[in-house]
């Protein structure tokens, strides 16, 4: 049992690293594209949660090496949310990453329990504490594009017909 455990493991913290490296780039390319505004803020939060958890992370997790992030597809990926997007739609996919993260860990939780790796547990614990509250702050940002009108002649101000 403990080999599934410790493959769904691996495959949970490549994961997690890869999400986390996403919050950061997310959070860079909100800011270029809106500025300096409260959706932005909330990414950056949680942008600046990465970067304090992330040194923790590894040595809880180190013997299950998590990779360096990107490739190929995460390329295609910034494209697309990047230039193809809208600004809303960059920032869901945005929060749906964090919600995904968020789940991630949660199962590398239960599993950290189950084989009782208690530097894992406990990153776990510390990181959905904070990470929870990031994504309900994120989460009710989505409020703020509903007040914004769109810009006269964008090509999504038909979204709502």
């Amino acid at each position: 049992m403990h080999g599934d455990d410790d493959r769904v493991l691996r495959v949970l913290v490549r994961d997690v690293a890869r999400s986390e490296a996403t919050v950061i780039e997310h959070a860079r390319r909100g800011a270029r594209r809106l500025g300096e505004v409260p959706p932005v803020a909330a990414l950056r939060d949680a942008a600046h949660h990465v970067a304090r958890a992330q040194r923790r992370f590894h040595y809880a997790v180190g013997a299950y090496a998590p990779p360096r992030p990107g490739g190929a597809l995460a390329a295609l990926r910034w494209f697309v949310e990047g230039h193809l997007l809208d600004p809303e739609a960059a920032y869901r996919a945005a929060l749906g990453n964090l919600r995904r993260g968020v789940e991630r860990v949660e199962a590398m939780r239960e599993i950290a329990r189950g084989r009782e790796l208690l530097a894992v547990m406990r990153w776990c614990d510390d990181w959905l504490g904070l990470r929870r509250m990031l994504v309900a702050a994120a989460s009710a940002q989505l409020a703020w594009f509903a007040s914004r009108p769109l810009p006269v002649g964008d090509w999504h101000a038909d979204r709502n017909t």
